[in-house]
């Protein structure tokens, strides 16, 4: 075998080589910050030490840690309960049960199957009513999950529709390749040229056609754009929910937290003889000696409430549902001893929260008697309540005490306010306490009117919805005067009718309900099943929607919705699990934020696929077409073999990071059941590849003629400038190259390298006994990087005078 096979033979292993490593750089990287943002989503518990309630990692639990759970909570280690109040769990995925396991703090027979071990909680399953504590017997592998996990290997790879659309294009490509360089080596036989050089030329012509660095770099693209959107406080969990993003054209948003700023505080106390403004420090210290209504008031708040002090990372701090907080807080701002107050009125029983009831009570003990303490809903409660609480005394409910207090209740509503009512009674011992027996024959005591201020940057990304084409929707369980307010201070609402109350909505029927949708700005006082319903009506109009949601009951509709944005600070374990996606401020600026993120990281996957296809349309219409007009190839195979490494490599990768274009919320949604190449795309490669060849196989000719011996150096230069070029023709399917001169500049510091490595292939003498080179005057690189240039001009005029075929 001569020096030169020799030399070529090391060349394309070195080639293959290097390319191959590349690769497994590329999918290492992606796996590697694919695994950084799965570690970014933690459960935290609330355990006891030392008599402190502290935050922890849920990772961090050892066996006899004291756990308190709440509704909502996923159960993050098997416990044995210590106290349980009206607590059940579903513990479906465990045992299959179908309805949820009622709980309690009891002794079971030894050796029972874990569906009747009503004293334990398992890991893994989710807490759906009520609260508890309970004592870790079990952790990790040891727990009932744990030991099922055993025998069970999950695979958690599988491939986005997108990864799937790449690996068929990749196919597809790479039989046409291997058909046209079989058709390639039939040709040059009936041609006349040697069998071994054709084999050898079509072997490295179907490796440089076959795209197989597609699949790679997608995957590195993808995992670099979440990682993006996690530093813009949005976490990806589902990687199809990047390429759904840029189709959105609905999104049902939560009010609380999302469009305001959830650190609601009580702003005024109001009863029914007088009104408390806690914001403005106008409570003095013996108002609550002073007023009984006030007393008891003050009472209700702090005692009817499950939120908790915590110490996390060394801070004391509140822990639980931000109403709660706001109303633990008020309760301390009045001068009243949170711990001192809970340990005088021991809780003996409760009836939690829930939408249907929108109340919620709690029954302590005052000395030897029992009293409920009850919170919820205004319009919920005050038809319950048979007497009002003032300065003198209990009073009974009139007509005009029932008209006044409706009053108080819908002045503050519509100032934007969440309003509460406090009521109580005295109550008998009872073996559980239940809706029915508890909150009825009540005793009015007042308003808790609280306040949650919307998001100074809510208006702004809900009008750059409008300019995107994306429907911005209020769903929310709070009053419809409330919803109003802050819809209105936001700009959402375009018109006062554009609302809908959750009464109204529940007597609708589907069909009526999907006719009236593009007219509804803001549903008020929904419930879960009604947001279900809301999700499943726009789905039928052919919307692609995303739904936010934070707490248990909010998971259908989460799972229903094309894209679900689980709330990472105050969403409960069993939405985040449920969602594609987790916003770790709870902000809805944030969402905008990733739909525009999702929508760039789509199009600079569309551009890295134009960019390689196009460059094999112009390597295989190149060598076709040399022979065609009588001209030599003007390729060899180590030459194809380095334009191959190029077109996978950094050019690609840098294309992958190109920012957002400015008009990019100015454009509609992606039609989500487009194909992922088009006519318009399809007609922009093809014009690519067919002008990079005719200037190349122009150029090659010419030299051919005045210059032969350099002839083969400025083809193959040549070449590699007119990729280089087409990159930052790539950036963008609509804007000018001037437009986005200073864009990218990771793609720029890829050029220079790739060309800096060509320049060592042209003049550096062991490189180019490999590449066949000879060194190339100045005249040389400036007709090449003229006519290389011609390729920015002709998609530059394209853009310019035929749009259609580039805004794809």
């Amino acid at each position: 075998m001569d020096s030169a096979k020799l030399i070529d033979a090391g060349a394309i292993f070195m080639a293959v080589l290097i390319a191959a490593s590349f690769g497994f750089w590329q999918e290492y990287k992606a796996e590697a910050a694919l695994d950084a943002l799965k570690k970014m989503v933690v459960q935290r518990v609330v355990v006891v030490r030392e008599a402190k309630e502290t935050e922890i990692d849920s990772r961090s639990l050892v066996i006899g840690d004291v756990v308190i759970l709440e509704e909502g909570s996923k159960v993050p280690a098997d416990m044995r309960l210590l106290q349980a109040i009206n607590l059940s769990c579903d513990q479906s995925a465990l045992t299959g049960e179908s309805l949820p396991s009622e709980k309690e703090a009891c002794a079971v027979p030894a050796k029972s199957p874990v569906s009747e071990q009503r004293n334990m909680l398992f890991a893994g399953t989710v807490v759906v009513r009520g609260h508890c504590r309970g004592l870790v017997v079990a952790a990790g592998m040891a727990t009932e999950f744990g030991k099922i996990a055993g025998y069970v290997a999950q695979d958690d790879g599988e491939e986005t529709p997108l990864q799937r659309n790449i690996s068929d294009l990749s196919k597809t490509l790479g039989y046409a390749g291997i058909t046209l360089a079989v058709a390639f080596f039939i040709i040059g036989i009936i041609r006349g040229e040697p069998a071994a050089g054709m084999f050898v030329v079509a072997v490295t012509l179907a490796v440089a056609v076959i795209p197989e660095g597609l699949p790679t770099v997608l995957a590195i693209t993808l995992a670099l754009g979440v990682q993006k959107m996690a530093k813009r406080n949005a976490i990806v969990r589902r990687m199809n929910a990047v390429e759904t993003l840029g189709s959105a054209t609905v999104i049902c948003t939560d009010k609380t937290g999302t469009i305001t700023q959830n650190r609601m505080a009580v702003q005024e106390i109001v009863l029914p003889e007088e009104t408390y403004s806690i914001a403005q420090g106008s409570l003095d210290e013996n108002a609550m000696q002073r007023d009984i209504a006030l007393a008891r008031a003050v009472e209700i708040m702090a005692l009817c409430n499950n939120a908790l002090k915590v110490v996390s990372e060394g801070e004391e701090k509140m822990s639980g549902d931000p109403t709660e907080i706001a109303l633990l807080s008020a309760a301390e701002d009045c001068g009243a001893d949170e711990r001192q107050m809970r340990d005088s009125h021991a809780l003996v029983g409760e009836v939690p929260f829930d939408s249907d009831r929108k109340a919620m009570s709690s029954i302590r003990m005052y000395g030897k008697e029992r009293l409920a303490l009850v919170k919820g809903a205004p319009e919920k409660l005050l038809p319950k309540c048979a007497r009002v609480l003032t300065q003198k005394g209990e009073r009974r409910m009139t007509p005009g005490w029932r008209k006044k207090l409706s009053a108080d209740s819908h002045s503050l509503g519509v100032q934007g306010m969440r309003v509460l009512a406090l009521a109580c009674r005295k109550i008998g011992k009872q073996d559980k306490y239940s809706a029915d027996s508890t909150e009825r024959d009540l005793t009015y005591v007042g308003l808790a009117a609280m306040e949650d201020p919307p998001r100074p940057e809510v208006a702004e990304a809900i009008r750059l919805c409008r300019s995107a084409g994306i429907k911005v929707v209020m769903v929310t369980g709070d009053s419809l005067p409330t919803a109003r307010a802050i819809a209105s201070r936001v700009g959402l609402l375009e018109a006062p009718s554009r609302v809908l109350d959750g009464a109204e909505l529940a007597g609708m029927p589907d069909d009526k309900l999907g006719k009236m949708l593009p007219g509804i700005d803001v549903f008020a006082r929904v419930t879960p099943e009604e947001k279900f319903r809301i999700v499943s009506a726009f789905k039928r109009r052919g919307e692609v929607v995303a739904v936010t949601g934070d707490g248990v009951n909010d998971s259908p509709a989460i799972s229903k919705a094309d894209i679900g944005v689980a709330m990472g600070i105050t969403g409960t374990d069993v939405t985040k699990q449920v969602s594609d996606i987790i916003l770790t401020d709870d902000n809805f600026a944030s969402i905008v934020s990733a739909v525009k993120a999702g929508r760039t990281i789509f199009n600079n996957i569309k551009s890295f696929v134009r960019y390689q296809i196009s460059t094999n349309v112009a390597a295989l219409s190149l060598m076709f077409a040399a022979p065609v007009f009588g001209l030599p190839l003007p390729l060899i195979p180590v030459q194809i073999l380095w334009i191959n490494i190029m077109i996978d490599g950094p050019p690609a990768l840098a294309l992958g990071a190109e920012p957002a274009s400015q008009d990019e919320m100015k454009k509609p949604p992606r039609n989500a059941r487009a194909g992922f190449i088009g006519r318009d795309m399809a007609v922009s490669v093809v014009v690519l590849g067919l002008v990079m060849a005719s200037i190349a196989l122009a150029v090659f000719g010419f030299y051919l003629t005045y210059a032969p011996e350099r002839a083969y150096t400025v083809v193959f230069t040549l070449f590699v400038f007119l990729q280089l070029f087409n990159a930052l023709n790539c950036r963008s399917a609509s804007e000018s190259i001037i437009q986005r001169i200073f864009s990218n500049p990771y793609l720029y510091a890829a050029i220079l390298v790739s060309l800096a490595i060509h320049m060592a292939i042209v003049y550096f003498q062991p490189l180019q006994e490999v590449f066949k080179t000879v060194a190339l005057g100045g005249q040389d690189l400036a007709i090449i990087a003229g006519a290389a240039f011609l390729i920015i001009v002709a998609e530059e005029l394209k853009k310019k005078f035929l749009p259609h075929t580039t805004a794809y």
